[in-house]
């Protein structure tokens, strides 16, 4: 019996992701792999490399969002991918090797666009992309100030104020000089402290 990659199912014991190919439209890749499986995105580029048809060329493999961040090949996959996600995987030329810094500053670069799109949804209000596009950005760079306190701010508006707190005790320890990113944990403390008497 044959199962279709395309169905979602539920295992508690396992995260599925699917890896489709920008050259390819029939490629798809299902991958199955335990949450606790600390594989980094480079070992996926392999194993996508290995199963892409021979017309694909043996070229270097990178994998990016479906909004366009591309995964750092040293970061763990299932600490960046959520479940059910889709990957699109890229064939370009090999990068030549560059020193660390250099490596960083230009990941820096790579993510300004994205979160200048994250910025601009989130000043128009369109808080559900905002946060889609701010969630992915800290899969590739997990201490990203803006991103935290801006996931912090997006859920006390929502009035779920435990996960605001949540990102905003990280915006903070990130900037501790933040008054802004302050002044919300505050007011998110004061109001899930609120919720839990009311609840009592």
């Amino acid at each position: 019996e044959t199962h279709s990659p395309y169905v979602h199912t539920h295992i508690h014991t396992h995260m599925r992701f699917y890896i489709h190919h920008d050259g390819d439209p029939e490629f798809t890749l299902a991958v199955s792999w335990a949450p606790t499986d600390r594989r980094a995105v480079r070992d996926l580029c392999a194993l996508v490399a290995k199963r892409l048809p021979a017309t694909a060329g043996t070229r270097h493999i990178s994998l990016v969002t479906e909004n366009g961040v591309e995964l750092p090949a040293g970061h763990c996959v299932c600490a960046c991918v959520r479940e059910g996600a889709d990957l699109i995987a890229k064939s370009v030329a090999r990068p030549p090797s560059q020193p660390a810094p250099a490596a960083a500053a230009n990941a820096a670069e790579d993510l300004e666009p994205y979160l200048k799109a994250a910025d601009k949804a989130y000043g128009a209000r369109q808080l559900a992309r905002a946060k889609t596009i701010y969630t992915e950005l800290l899969g590739v760079s997990p201490r990203l100030f803006t991103a935290l306190l801006r996931l912090g701010l997006i859920e006390e508006q929502a009035g779920r104020h435990e996960e605001a707190c949540h990102w905003l005790q990280r915006a903070v320890r990130e900037d501790p000089t933040s008054e802004e990113a302050a002044v919300a944990l505050a007011r998110s403390h004061l109001a899930a402290g609120e919720g839990e008497e009311a609840a009592a």
